[in-house]
């Protein structure tokens, strides 16, 4: 046989083992629809959709994600089920639960704040009880506003001792710059960028002193969940061995909007990334329900006072589960 003829029976062999191949990974990729999940920006989220990007040459796609420029568009996209799955934090949930009637379930845990969010004030303030009748910028309503409250609490102050200036994060932050306000409660990168800005500034209170407490979770329809539990493992199995990596956020630097090393840094210290052991202790079992649950009833009464859940909302630790 020439070597002509051997070179050709050789591409032949190769296409008749490849074509095949091919033709059944185009034909899987096509008929795997996958599930949307909404989102916003945030370390944990961002991490959480880089560890679920496959590969370019992977058969299937597990989950597709939609980055929405605010948290409640995101929250928007899951309750008009554009999404099946959406990355938010218990506010969030509570919310989706009530208006959804119950078709809602937290399938992970995937952090809580350690420090990322605070009350920090101007340089003149360097104890809690300084700020008694001096003014707190905060975003009505938002997570800034429940720290606030914390911090008045823990302070041994009632709501009545301060003056509290509600506005847009943006516009609290100029207003902080400018003096017009003593003091400021927000949260991560508004809080790095003020502390980087000036190292005069005081940090008098963070979420470091009141843990697991302010969450960021995965949640799904229950009636999705129940019906796709393989998808629910999967997805769970993922995340667990993504957080046993060292310093797993550091990956983030390899994402176009996380430039900033010192940015990462500063959030891998700041917030708690919870692997399989944490998200036990968190959701624990039905008949015994875990921290997650008692953070969410502590959470309740602050959306009831803000007219965000209706005064009528009853919660159950039925959120955590869908295996009923």
């Amino acid at each position: 046989m020439t070597p002509y003829k051997n070179k050709k029976r050789i591409c032949v062999t190769l296409l008749v083992i490849i074509l095949p191949i091919l033709l059944i990974w185009g034909w899987v990729r096509i008929q795997t629809k996958p599930v949307q999940v909404a989102k916003s920006t945030w370390p944990t989220w961002d991490y959480f959709e880089y560890v679920n990007t496959p590969h370019p040459w992977s058969a299937a796609q597990t989950l597709s994600f939609k980055t929405y420029p605010s948290y409640k568009q995101t929250l928007d996209s899951f309750i008009s089920n554009d999404s099946k799955i959406a990355l938010l934090t218990i506010y969030e949930a509570l919310i989706a639960y009530e208006k959804l009637k119950g078709d809602v379930v937290i399938l992970l845990l995937l952090d809580y704040s350690i420090g990322s969010d605070g009350l920090v004030s101007q340089p003149e303030f360097s104890h809690p009880t300084h700020l008694k009748e001096k003014r707190i910028g905060v975003q009505k309503g938002s997570i800034a506003h429940f720290t606030l409250l914390k911090f008045i609490e823990k302070a041994g102050l009632s709501k009545t001792d301060v003056q509290i200036v509600f506005g847009s994060p943006e516009n609290l932050v100029e207003q902080f710059r400018l003096k017009s306000l003593d003091a400021l409660s927000l949260y991560d990168p508004y809080l790095y960028q003020l502390q980087k800005e000036s190292t005069a500034y005081n940090l008098l209170f963070s979420s470091k002193e009141m843990p697991r407490k302010i969450c960021n979770i995965v949640m799904a329809r229950k009636s999705w969940a129940k019906s796709n539990k393989k998808i629910v493992t999967k997805i769970k199995e993922k995340w667990f061995r993504s957080t046993q990596i060292d310093n797993a956020l550091f990956a983030l630097n390899l994402l176009p909007n996380y430039k900033d090393y010192k940015y990462i840094r500063h959030i891998q210290s700041q917030i708690f990334l919870t692997g399989s052991m944490e998200n036990y202790l968190a959701f624990g079992e039905k008949a015994k329900p875990g921290y997650l649950w008692t953070s969410i009833k502590e959470m309740t009464p602050f959306l009831k006072d803000n007219d965000i859940l209706s005064k009528t909302f009853i919660g159950s630790p039925s959120i955590l589960f869908f295996d009923e």
